[in-house]
């Protein structure tokens, strides 16, 4: 077979085919070997830009999808981050929620303590209130009278 050279691109097929035939003796299976090879150089060297395109594209591609794989593992990490916080955001909410609870519990038994210490103290003060008035009959009872002397009759 002949080897596709850069001259042979300025040269119609056809006049190669003939330009081989005639200036070489060759045995007549390499002479249609030639030919059909010939016939094809235009096809071989389009499809062989084709191809250099395909590859070229082929390797943009592939640079675009490592770029965007790479952005995706930044982004994959920084979504890792970002769900480990809301993961303790969530647990300090719980735990407060809780706390607060715990606290509502408190105060709720601490008011109706204070409740129930303020009526004993107002029982008390009402209670004393009314010794001391009962303390005051009690002397004013027993505090000496001044009898009249009934009158002469």
């Amino acid at each position: 077979p002949l080897a596709i050279t850069s001259d042979t691109t300025t040269a119609h097929p056809s006049a190669l085919l003939q330009q081989s035939m005639a200036t070489s003796a060759v045995e007549p299976g390499q002479k249609i070997a030639a030919a059909m090879e010939l016939g094809h150089v235009d096809d071989l060297k389009a499809l062989q830009a084709s191809l250099g395109d395909l590859t070229r594209n082929q390797g943009l591609l592939l640079d675009t999808v490592q770029q965007e794989n790479s952005r995706f593992a930044d982004s994959t990490g920084s979504l890792d981050d970002m769900l480990q916080r809301a993961r303790l955001y969530q647990a300090k909410l719980v735990r407060i929620k809780r706390d607060m609870g715990e606290l509502q519990q408190r105060s709720s038994r601490l008011r109706k303590r204070a409740l129930r210490l303020q009526q004993m103290k107002q029982k008390e003060a009402l209670q004393a209130e009314q010794q001391r008035q009962r303390d005051l009959e009690r002397t004013r009872q027993l505090q000496p009278r001044v009898a009249l002397q009934p009158a002469p009759p």
